[in-house]
Protein backbone atom coordinates (compact mmCIF):
# COMPACT_ATOMS: atom_id res chain seq x y z
CA UNK A 1 0.00 0.00 0.00
CA UNK A 2 2.25 2.79 -1.25
CA UNK A 3 0.93 6.29 -1.45
CA UNK A 4 1.34 7.65 -4.62
CA UNK A 5 1.82 5.03 -6.98
CA UNK A 6 -0.19 2.22 -8.88
CA UNK A 7 1.41 0.12 -11.53
CA UNK A 8 -0.72 -1.50 -14.03
CA UNK A 9 -0.43 -3.67 -16.97
CA UNK A 10 -1.96 -3.19 -20.32
CA UNK A 11 -4.99 -5.21 -19.41
CA UNK A 12 -6.04 -3.18 -16.18
CA UNK A 13 -7.59 -0.32 -15.82
CA UNK A 14 -7.30 2.46 -13.26
CA UNK A 15 -9.85 4.77 -11.88
CA UNK A 16 -10.37 6.70 -8.98
CA UNK A 17 -12.67 7.10 -5.83
CA UNK A 18 -13.17 10.20 -3.42
CA UNK A 19 -13.79 9.19 0.19
CA UNK A 20 -13.42 11.17 2.93
CA UNK A 21 -10.50 9.08 4.07
CA UNK A 22 -8.79 9.85 0.63
CA UNK A 23 -8.66 9.41 -2.69
CA UNK A 24 -8.73 5.88 -3.67
CA UNK A 25 -6.94 4.57 -7.21
CA UNK A 26 -8.29 1.06 -7.88
CA UNK A 27 -6.74 -0.88 -10.62
CA UNK A 28 -8.77 -4.16 -12.19
CA UNK A 29 -9.06 -5.90 -15.11
CA UNK A 30 -12.81 -5.97 -15.38
CA UNK A 31 -13.62 -9.17 -13.56
CA UNK A 32 -11.32 -8.84 -10.24
CA UNK A 33 -9.54 -5.68 -7.91
CA UNK A 34 -5.77 -6.28 -8.40
CA UNK A 35 -4.62 -3.00 -6.28
CA UNK A 36 -6.39 -0.29 -4.34
CA UNK A 37 -4.20 2.12 -2.92
CA UNK A 38 -4.72 5.10 -0.76
CA UNK A 39 -3.38 8.50 -2.49
CA UNK A 40 -3.15 11.95 -0.88
CA UNK A 41 -1.91 13.69 -4.34
CA UNK A 42 -3.61 14.16 -7.90
CA UNK A 43 -2.60 10.88 -9.99
CA UNK A 44 -6.22 10.25 -11.95
CA UNK A 45 -9.26 12.25 -13.39
CA UNK A 46 -11.04 8.87 -14.36
CA UNK A 47 -13.83 7.81 -11.82
CA UNK A 48 -15.93 4.83 -12.37
CA UNK A 49 -17.23 4.78 -15.66
CA UNK A 50 -17.91 0.90 -16.03
CA UNK A 51 -20.72 -1.22 -14.29
CA UNK A 52 -17.85 -2.77 -12.94
CA UNK A 53 -16.32 0.03 -11.68
CA UNK A 54 -19.74 1.61 -10.32
CA UNK A 55 -20.19 -1.16 -8.64
CA UNK A 56 -17.01 -1.53 -6.28
CA UNK A 57 -17.40 2.12 -5.79
CA UNK A 58 -21.27 1.75 -4.63
CA UNK A 59 -19.61 -1.27 -2.24
CA UNK A 60 -17.25 1.45 -1.09
CA UNK A 61 -19.60 4.03 -0.26
CA UNK A 62 -21.84 1.45 1.23
CA UNK A 63 -19.12 0.16 3.72
CA UNK A 64 -18.16 3.53 4.77
CA UNK A 65 -21.51 4.44 5.87
CA UNK A 66 -22.39 0.45 7.44
CA UNK A 67 -18.94 -0.90 8.05
CA UNK A 68 -21.09 -4.44 8.65
CA UNK A 69 -21.45 -4.46 4.47
CA UNK A 70 -19.66 -7.80 3.25
CA UNK A 71 -17.83 -6.66 -0.05
CA UNK A 72 -18.36 -9.52 -2.72
CA UNK A 73 -16.07 -7.50 -5.21
CA UNK A 74 -14.02 -10.33 -7.21
CA UNK A 75 -10.23 -9.99 -5.94
CA UNK A 76 -7.19 -11.08 -7.89
CA UNK A 77 -4.21 -10.23 -5.57
CA UNK A 78 -0.56 -10.93 -6.53
CA UNK A 79 1.10 -12.32 -3.67
CA UNK A 80 3.06 -15.28 -2.31
CA UNK A 81 1.00 -18.34 -1.39
CA UNK A 82 1.50 -17.49 2.30
CA UNK A 83 0.68 -14.07 1.76
CA UNK A 84 -2.58 -14.94 0.03
CA UNK A 85 -3.44 -17.64 3.52
CA UNK A 86 -2.91 -14.42 5.13
CA UNK A 87 -5.30 -11.94 2.77
CA UNK A 88 -7.68 -14.68 3.23
CA UNK A 89 -7.97 -15.55 6.35
CA UNK A 90 -8.00 -11.43 7.72
CA UNK A 91 -11.48 -11.37 5.06
CA UNK A 92 -13.22 -13.77 7.89
CA UNK A 93 -12.24 -11.40 10.72
CA UNK A 94 -15.81 -9.67 11.57
CA UNK A 95 -15.91 -5.75 11.89
CA UNK A 96 -15.52 -4.56 15.49
CA UNK A 97 -13.85 -7.76 16.73
CA UNK A 98 -9.89 -7.39 15.27
CA UNK A 99 -7.44 -9.85 16.41
CA UNK A 100 -3.70 -9.71 17.07
CA UNK A 101 -0.60 -10.69 14.88
CA UNK A 102 0.19 -13.20 17.01
CA UNK A 103 -3.57 -14.42 17.48
CA UNK A 104 -3.77 -14.87 13.49
CA UNK A 105 -0.07 -16.18 13.56
CA UNK A 106 -1.18 -19.15 15.91
CA UNK A 107 -4.26 -19.76 13.70
CA UNK A 108 -1.71 -19.73 10.31
CA UNK A 109 1.02 -22.06 12.25
CA UNK A 110 3.45 -18.64 11.40
CA UNK A 111 4.84 -15.78 13.28
CA UNK A 112 3.60 -12.20 14.13
CA UNK A 113 6.30 -10.84 12.35
CA UNK A 114 5.37 -12.89 9.01
CA UNK A 115 1.72 -11.59 9.56
CA UNK A 116 2.58 -8.08 10.00
CA UNK A 117 4.56 -8.57 6.15
CA UNK A 118 1.49 -10.17 4.70
CA UNK A 119 -0.08 -6.93 6.01
CA UNK A 120 2.06 -4.44 5.26
CA UNK A 121 2.36 -5.85 1.55
CA UNK A 122 -1.70 -6.02 1.47
CA UNK A 123 -2.14 -4.78 -2.36
CA UNK A 124 -6.29 -4.29 -1.73
CA UNK A 125 -6.44 -2.74 1.70
CA UNK A 126 -9.53 -1.65 2.99
CA UNK A 127 -11.51 -4.37 0.86
CA UNK A 128 -8.72 -7.38 2.45
CA UNK A 129 -9.34 -5.64 5.68
CA UNK A 130 -5.36 -5.47 7.14
CA UNK A 131 -6.25 -2.83 9.62
CA UNK A 132 -8.51 -5.65 11.45
CA UNK A 133 -4.55 -6.52 13.12
CA UNK A 134 -3.53 -4.50 16.01
CA UNK A 135 -0.53 -5.62 18.20
CA UNK A 136 -1.07 -7.03 21.71
CA UNK A 137 -0.51 -3.84 23.43
CA UNK A 138 -1.60 -0.91 21.08
CA UNK A 139 -3.30 -0.55 17.57
CA UNK A 140 -0.01 -1.38 15.78
CA UNK A 141 0.91 0.24 12.21
CA UNK A 142 -0.58 0.12 8.97
CA UNK A 143 1.65 -0.05 5.69
CA UNK A 144 4.46 0.01 7.85
CA UNK A 145 3.51 3.46 9.43
CA UNK A 146 2.89 3.57 13.10
CA UNK A 147 1.50 7.66 12.53
CA UNK A 148 0.97 9.94 10.10
CA UNK A 149 -2.08 9.90 7.68
CA UNK A 150 -1.95 6.28 7.14
CA UNK A 151 -1.88 5.66 10.58
CA UNK A 152 -4.59 7.49 10.95
CA UNK A 153 -6.60 6.22 8.53
CA UNK A 154 -6.60 2.78 10.64
CA UNK A 155 -7.49 4.39 13.73
CA UNK A 156 -10.29 5.74 11.84
CA UNK A 157 -11.32 2.55 10.26
CA UNK A 158 -11.25 0.55 13.80
CA UNK A 159 -13.47 3.63 15.03
CA UNK A 160 -16.09 3.13 12.41
CA UNK A 161 -16.58 -0.83 12.74
CA UNK A 162 -16.56 -0.45 16.67
CA UNK A 163 -19.41 2.04 16.85
CA UNK A 164 -22.26 0.31 18.16
CA UNK A 165 -24.93 -1.53 16.01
Amino acid sequence: MKNDTVSSSKDETVFTLLTPLSNLLICHNQQCITQLEFIFKHISDRFPQTSFEKNIAEQIQHYLKDPLHNFSIPLAPTGTPFQISVWQALQKIKPGIPKTYGQLAQELKSCAQAIGQACRRNPIPLIIPCHRIIAKTHQGGYAGATDGTLFQIKKWLLAHEHRPQ
